[in-house]
């Protein structure tokens, strides 16, 4: 196996070990398979600089079979075919059926690969954030907030107070009417949510490519990015479509990088500018990331303002200089620009897509 062979078979492990274990034990499977079959993966190598190998080629199988649920490989899928096949037995096997797929469709698939992004909107994730935006909302006397979230997709994760949340144990917050649910489950410090939401003054939404809402072809893209047995996420995401739908937000087509100043600067004055991001960052170049840095820094010193962020780090990270938790869970990082100062905390540990937090903050 050559060289580029090599490391893409590694991001298809790390993939279904780091990412997918525990959450979809269909993608997990394939993903360890696709590791070790040289012609998926030179085909995986089609993928658009820049994006991850396994999201978007397993979104794209899974876009193509919405388009064929008769086909035998969707009877493995259960969001497509309701009794999905998920024994482990050599005659249940999906990847037989799932080489043969993609082996059949390989212009099809280069032409996707080659083109699509990596756009997921999880609403799940908001029942992450929330906790963050209260500490934001405590330390700022409930100051009106001026949202800003790059790497926002349909821009649905703008949307976080039209939610309900359910924490277990007696703890709900939000729009407790909402069609949107989402269940996030904490460890054994309670983290801080709303009583009571304060007024969003500013809602803008940055992306390279921003996912029209009103477009059944681009929402159906945004569906085949989730997970097959997350069959919960698929509800959410279509109630909050419909919820987008009737109170879109301001959605900017640009790189961050780029556009983030500017905004920021325009947010109205007596507001709390709070910029944040979920697993974004892994698709910025190193020199992107630099520029991020410097900017955030830069805005901080023309006035206070928030950056909350769910991404995986490490130590040498240069978007995390706080202290980083020795496990390999993604970390709720809280960044304050106050009177020029800048500070870094770790707020919590947490779940991909939302499932827990654990809350490492004192009470």
């Amino acid at each position: 196996m050559d060289s580029s062979l090599f490391d893409i078979a590694q991001k298809f492990r790390q993939f279904a070990l780091l990412e997918t274990r525990g959450s979809s034990p269909l993608y997990e499977k394939l993903c360890l398979d696709i590791s070790q079959d040289s012609d998926l993966l030179s085909l995986a190598l089609e993928t658009r600089q820049g994006q991850p190998p396994p999201n978007l080629f397993m979104a794209t199988v899974h876009w193509l079979l919405m388009q064929e649920p008769t086909h035998a490989l969707a009877r493995h899928y259960p969001n497509l075919f309701p009794n999905a096949d998920q024994d482990q037995t050599p005659e249940s096997d999906p990847f037989p059926l799932f080489k043969d797929f993609c082996m059949q469709r390989q212009e099809v698939m280069r032409k996707i690969l080659s083109e699509r992004r990596v756009q997921t909107n999880v609403v799940e994730r908001c029942g992450l954030l929330l906790p963050g935006f209260t500490v934001i909302s405590e330390r700022t006397g409930g100051k009106p907030m001026a949202m800003i979230e790059f790497g926002a997709s349909a821009g649905l994760n703008l949307l976080w107070d039209k939610y309900t949340y359910d924490y277990g144990e007696g703890l709900r917050s939000g729009d407790l009417d909402s069609s949107v649910k989402i269940v996030t489950s904490f460890g054994n410090r309670r983290p801080p949510i709303f009583k009571n939401i304060p007024r969003i003054s500013q809602r803008v939404g940055i992306d390279l490519n921003p996912i029209d809402v009103t477009s059944e072809r681009e929402t159906s893209w945004l569906q085949a990015l989730v997970w097959p047995e997350n069959t919960a996420r698929f509800n959410n995401l279509g109630n909050a479509i419909a919820i987008a739908k009737d109170d879109p937000p301001t959605m900017v087509a640009g790189d961050a990088v780029d556009v983030l100043p500017e905004i920021i600067r325009q947010a109205p004055a007596d507001s709390t500018p709070c910029v944040y991001h979920t697993h974004t960052v892994n698709q910025f170049t190193p020199d992107g990331r630099e520029r991020l840095e410097r900017l955030m820094i830069e805005a901080g010193l023309e006035r206070d303002l928030y950056w909350l962020s769910s991404e995986y780090r490490s130590s040498e990270d240069q978007l995390h200089r706080a202290q980083v938790p020795n496990d390999i869970s993604p970390t709720l990082l809280l960044t304050s620009f106050v009177e020029g100062r800048r500070t870094d905390e770790v707020l919590a540990r947490c779940q991909t897509h939302g499932q827990w937090l654990e809350w490492l903050q004192a009470e």
